[in-house]
């Protein structure tokens, strides 16, 4: 296999990369056959062809990005990374290299590429956020900067704060950076996402655990302890947060204490073993659909386990929320059986649900 670092081959320290230079050439590339110029910025070995045409023959990308280009100037080939060329335009942008990790995490958090606007004083929006950032990983550190203020600005507090996750991939660590403005009764969120080799890990603060809704509320509960939003202090938040933690430890119990029957249900009916699939179980009312009370997320592609959500409503009746807990673990077993295409309120489930005295109107 032909390997080659573009601090030794094609490129510069600044941006190391290691290109595959067989596996990563593309056929019949766009580019081919185009004309590009000698950047500003090229390594030494262009040093003196610097604003000089030259005629790209093969284009090379990693993680479906464009990574380095072989070009000819007279009777000479050369390959450089991307930054040594101006390709369509007299600047160099998107010269970066996202590593895998941190192009999966991008994909994950796509419904953040652009700003969100949360009411002012809600911290659902984090949570969401949180929530989705755990499906990426179980250990995050966490970095908050100061908060700052601009001279113009009207607010008599401060105009918001910057601050990361870190998650520590090999060999580089991902970024996550989270840009936050509060204005007219909404802060807005704006990310960042990159990997990066200047990141000294011995001095941030790790947080998770490995199980989902666990992990989420804990990172919210770290940035409560950090920030404060309009018209809630980070100590209110915190004790609400807690709560949340207790409940949910709660329902864990609730959940392993129904789940042996409704597991011994699916085995009278089927005459079939069954391996489960990870679970994690929490309350929450940024999750659940609307109208509903309750939402069982299988596994993808992302997530190796099972999700339940449940809307913090049902607390209010206790014999309803165990009536909604069962609905969702027979979700849960009969998806863990049938894999994610399962049915979804089809024969089996309303045999188990007959059989486990789900009363009629919770079989839908």
């Amino acid at each position: 296999m032909l390997k080659k670092s573009l601090n030794q081959e094609i490129g510069g320290k600044q941006f190391p990369l290691e290109l595959d230079l067989d596996k990563s050439k593309v056929e019949e590339h766009p580019l081919c056959g185009q004309i590009v110029i000698i950047s500003n910025i090229a390594d030494e070995k262009f040093l003196k062809l610097r604003g000089k045409k030259a005629k790209v023959l093969d284009v090379y990308t990693k993680n479906s990005q464009i990574a380095a280009l072989k070009v000819s100037i007279g009777t000479e080939t050369f390959i450089g990374a991307k930054y040594n060329f101006f390709i369509s335009r007299g600047y160099l942008e998107d010269i970066f290299i996202y590593s895998s990790d941190a192009m999966g995490i991008r994909g994950a958090l796509g419904d953040w590429s652009s700003q969100k606007d949360y009411h002012g004083s809600s911290w659902d929006g984090l949570e969401a956020f949180h929530f989705e950032l755990a499906k990426t990983t179980d250990l995050l550190g966490l970095e908050c900067s100061e908060t700052y203020k601009y001279p113009s600005s009207y607010r008599f507090d401060r105009d918001g704060l910057d601050w990361r996750y870190i998650i520590p991939t090999k060999p580089d660590t991902v970024v996550v950076n989270a840009h936050s403005l509060l204005h007219d009764n909404v802060w807005t969120l704006n990310t960042t996402i990159f990997n990066t080799r200047e990141c000294n890990l011995s001095k941030v603060d790790f947080v998770g655990d490995q199980d989902h809704w666990r992990r989420t509320l804990l990172w919210t509960k770290y940035f409560a302890g950090k920030v404060s939003l309009d018209n809630e202090s980070p100590s209110e938040l915190n004790k609400r947060l807690d709560k949340r933690l207790n409940l949910n430890l709660s329902l864990n119990a609730e959940v392993n204490k129904r789940l042996p029957e409704i597991v011994s249900v699916f085995k009278d009916i089927t005459g079939k073993e069954l391996i489960l699939n990870p679970l994690s179980v929490g309350f929450s009312n940024v999750r659940t659909p609307i109208p509903g009370i309750a939402v069982h997320e299988k596994p993808s592609d992302i997530v190796p386990y099972s999700i339940i959500t449940i809307n913090l409503s049902a607390l209010k009746d206790l014999k309803y929320l165990i009536e909604v807990i069962k609905h969702e673990l027979i979700h849960y077993v009969i998806e863990s059986y049938k894999g994610p295409s399962g049915e979804t309120h089809g024969d089996l489930f309303q045999e188990m649900a007959k059989r486990l005295n789900l009363p009629r109107k919770f079989r839908d």
